[in-house]
């Protein structure tokens, strides 16, 4: 017996499966890291296959949270921006100015160097739990 299947039914099967975890297809372990301090709580969560990166894109992502919306010199810098001419006329939300706006990714991404480098030598406090 031949059984004619037509490409939509292969792609529908092939997605469901990808999707639904079956066949080793998502990743096997999830954290939340948390970190309070610097005027606010911020909270992020991370997956891998491997309970270390997991956790590192748990830890990195708080780091993000936290230099987009707390930090201090990446407020100043989205704020003289937005006293410029161009500032002023853009009207780009500081979610959109830390990626493309020079003046302010640049302070973004210190930023983000420098919160990690505080995590990873215990000067800031981060707690990760992870479930597998």
């Amino acid at each position: 017996m031949v059984v004619k299947l037509s490409w939509a039914t292969v792609i529908a099967v092939g997605l469901a499966a990808a999707t639904s975890g079956c066949c080793g297809g998502g990743p096997s372990h999830k954290c939340t890291a948390e970190m309070d301090g610097h005027e606010g709580a911020y909270t992020s969560t991370g997956a891998g296959d491997t309970k270390a990166k997991a956790e590192k894109e748990a830890v990195e992502g708080v780091c993000i949270w936290y230099c987009e919306r707390g930090d201090p010199a990446v407020e100043a810098a989205y704020q003289k921006y937005l006293a410029t001419p161009g500032g002023r006329k853009d009207g780009t939300s500081k979610t959109m100015s830390v990626v493309n706006v020079p003046e302010v990714k640049r302070v973004y991404e210190l930023c983000k160097v420098r919160c990690n480098g505080d995590v990873a030598s215990k000067k800031l406090k981060v707690t990760a739990t992870c479930t597998k």
